[in-house]
């Protein structure tokens, strides 16, 4: 129990361990529901759960779990998990397996894009509450294509998870440089608009094109 509470402390404060390990943690039971409902479950590698908010959670959670689902749980005392998530009263620690081809082309991705005729540019967020809130917001507007730009922060930052409310595991999200964003639009026909506080309204360029629309943030 000692050695997976030390792993869920150290993928939530070491962003660089998390990367190479492909695993992040969600740390609000509304993030895990998320995950639950837009996500494979064979991602969850383990559960952790408050031993007195238990039946709360499996209440809340239960009908999208498996039959596999017990063999994955581990139960604590609260304190214990109140150590590792540096938060007050948490019910739950969920220990998830990340892709691992976030920075990889794709061309399931391509299609993505081009089926959707949508891509969002999200060029140097560093702030993890503004990455999962435009993660969120994507969601409700039915966007899941997603590339990052610069020197973005991790998207599967247990933050990001939070603000998005689990919704980033609904994005498809691709991590690209400069060089490598210019071949994948060329590959496609776009049209593309920087998003400013002073500019045009999009209103008097989106109607009657039939082109991708790409819209870059940052």
């Amino acid at each position: 129990m000692k050695n997976l509470l030390s792993l869920a402390w150290r993928i939530r404060n070491d962003s660089r361990f998390s990367r190479k390990k492909n695993l992040t943690v969600i740390d609000d039971l509304e993030s895990f529901k998320t995950f639950l409902k837009v996500s494979d479950i064979s991602f969850l590698q383990n559960l952790i759960l408050s031993k007195d908010k238990t039946e709360y959670v499996l209440d809340y959670i239960g009908r999208y779990l498996g039959r596999d689902f017990w063999d994955k749980v581990t139960i604590v005392e609260q304190r214990e998990l109140v150590k590792v998530l540096e938060i007050e009263n948490p019910s739950m620690c969920a220990i998830i397996r990340i892709n691992d081809d976030l920075d990889q082309f794709s061309p399931d991705f391509l299609d993505s894009v081009i089926r959707s005729k949508v891509c969002i540019v999200l060029d140097s967020i560093q702030n993890p509450w503004n990455l999962g809130g435009i993660f969120r917001t994507n969601s409700a507007f039915e966007i899941f294509n997603v590339i990052l730009l610069g020197n973005c922060v991790f998207p599967f930052n247990p933050r990001v998870i939070r603000a998005s409310k689990g919704y980033v595991f609904e994005q498809k999200i691709k991590v690209m440089n400069l060089d490598q964003f210019v071949s994948f639009i060329n590959k496609i026909d776009h049209d593309i608009y920087f998003l400013e506080t002073e500019g045009e309204n999009m209103t008097n360029f989106l109607h009657g094109n039939s082109s991708t629309k790409i819209f870059v943030f940052g």
